[in-house]
């Protein structure tokens, strides 16, 4: 073990145990979950729990996209980033979180389609055709600027 720190509130108390690099964590949480059901803790006391967590899982780097784009535009957005950071060399992995994916349900009135000679190829033409890209700006990145753009694309399933 390596460090050991503990806090303390109002009816809360955190132990956390540090271990060096390269230790076997499950054995670890074991031994630890062992030595922890010998203790006998006072009734009123719940009983401890305990988890475990590497330092890999911890972000190293957090990036908000905002603006006056709607969400889809700054969801767009932040994928483009997504991808060039991802492609950084040592970049483990890349997440986005609060965005929304845009759908559009299309409801096919098989009469009208007929009445039209309409198929259902023609309608996801038309909808595939509907995908648009547009320039947002510029982003400097690790000294390296990055030309940003929206790219809307219709997905058919």
């Amino acid at each position: 073990m390596d460090e050991i720190q503990s806090n303390s509130s109002f009816g809360f108390s955190t132990v956390t145990l540090v271990f060096v690099e390269g230790t076997d964590m499950d054995s670890k949480k074991l031994e630890v979950d062992n030595e922890l059901s010998d203790i006998a803790f006072p009734d009123d006391v719940d009983k401890p729990t305990t988890s475990t967590f590497s330092t890999s899982e911890i972000p190293l780097l957090q990036l908000s996209v905002s603006g006056n784009y709607s969400i889809f535009a700054l969801t767009s957005f932040a994928e483009d980033l997504e991808e060039g950071i991802e492609g950084i060399p040592g970049v483990d992995e890349v997440n986005i979180f609060g965005g929304l994916d845009r759908q559009v349900k299309v409801h096919i009135n098989q009469s009208k389609m007929l009445e039209y000679g309409v198929s259902i190829t023609d309608i996801q033409r038309a909808i595939s055709s509907l995908n648009i890209g547009f320039p947002v700006g510029e982003a400097d990145l690790s000294g390296q600027r990055y030309n940003l753009r929206i790219d809307e694309k219709n997905h058919n399933s």
